[in-house]
């Protein structure tokens, strides 16, 4: 006997420990108490725990939410907060993927006049290629541009990087045998510069 109401005592002490444990058994001894006495203290006090409850429970979701958005603008300042552009979109790519593609090629290759002056091409990266030369670019380069003397930026970098959208080509003049243009850095050439320029000022 002694064992089942300990028993009985431990089940009703851990239950008052949970909020709706305890409403339950508040309203279970009011229930008695207005049986007994006849009182209507049950409804009115009654209506106060389940006002008391829904306010608890408001609370905790008010709570939930204000953690998750505390903890996305954490992730978002201290986590990803150097890298976010890592996934804007300029023209068809990424900015990380545009920058690992022009990071990891060269272009090892030489038009008539390098060939005649014996000029080798750049070994550097068409990436750092970009970042050189932008405010040549950024001027205007033709065909025997006085920036240009052998004819690199024109015949093979702008090309290049007109494949992805970095630079503009305007057609200035078209005859039967060939045709002359102008290459300047597009839209996408100044984003991409912006946001490499970024990310060379946090290193």
């Amino acid at each position: 006997m002694k064992s089942s109401m300990k028993k009985f005592k431990d089940f009703i002490n851990k239950t008052w420990t949970i909020a709706i444990g305890s409403t339950v058994i508040a309203t279970l001894i009011l229930w008695g108490i207005d049986k007994l006495f006849n009182t209507r203290i049950l409804n009115t006090l009654t209506s106060i725990f389940c006002y008391k409850l829904s306010l608890t429970v408001w609370l905790i979701a008010l709570l939930i939410v204000s953690a998750t958005l505390m903890g996305l603008l954490i992730y978002r300042f201290l986590i990803i907060g150097n890298t976010y552009h890592y996934y804007t979109k300029i023209g068809n790519y990424r900015y990380k993927e545009l920058y690992d593609i022009l990071n990891s090629h060269n272009l090892p290759i030489v038009n008539n006049l390098m060939q005649w002056s014996h000029k080798e091409p750049p070994k550097e990266s068409v990436l750092v290629q970009f970042a050189t030369y932008i405010s040549l670019i950024n001027t205007g380069i033709t065909a025997g541009s006085h920036v240009d003397q052998d004819g690199y930026l024109y015949g093979i970098l702008c090309p290049y990087l007109l494949s992805f959208g970095l630079v503009t080509q305007t057609e200035l003049e078209s005859t039967r045998d060939f045709t002359l243009y102008s290459y300047r850095t597009s839209e996408n050439g100044f984003k991409f510069y912006s946001y490499l320029q970024k990310a060379m000022i946090r290193k």
